[in-house]
């Protein structure tokens, strides 16, 4: 038989969001370090012009998005909710301000590639979903 409701217990919910908020801040350190080490290089798309008009771009961003990682990564493990909250919220205002920067470049230029718009877009918004989860259980 189907059924429309989706069921989830206690334990299964609690497990898929602690799962998805450890996935976002290991992916906050992998792009961190990979941002790092890239650098300039890496970042020569017409896509990215906007987000290297920030101070010490590249590697600013991926120090950024790296301490957040390891901050939000050592949350979830230590089940410290208002760390993970704030690591949440500071994930999700990376991807977004990274999504505003490449709109722009996109605006500004037909050649810059437009994917990560709602790559880092919708990513923003489920890191944020996440954060008021973690903000209501504490």
């Amino acid at each position: 038989m189907c059924s429309s409701e989706l069921r989830l217990n206690g334990h299964l919910s609690r497990w898929a969001v602690q799962a998805l908020a450890r996935l976002f801040c290991t992916f906050g350190i992998i792009q961190g370090v990979l941002v790092i080490h890239g650098g300039r290089r890496r970042w020569s798309s017409p896509a990215f012009d906007t987000a290297l008009n920030v101070p010490g771009a590249p590697a600013s961003w991926g120090v950024a998005i790296l301490v957040i990682g390891i901050v939000g990564l050592y949350g979830t493990l230590a089940l410290k909710l208002k760390v993970v909250f704030f690591a949440m919220w500071a994930i999700s205002c990376w991807f977004m301000f990274f999504t505003i920067s490449l709109l722009h470049a996109a605006l500004k230029n037909p050649d810059a590639a437009t994917t990560g718009i709602i790559t880092y877009g919708t990513m923003g918004i489920t890191a944020a979903v996440l954060g008021i989860i973690y903000k209501v259980s504490h």
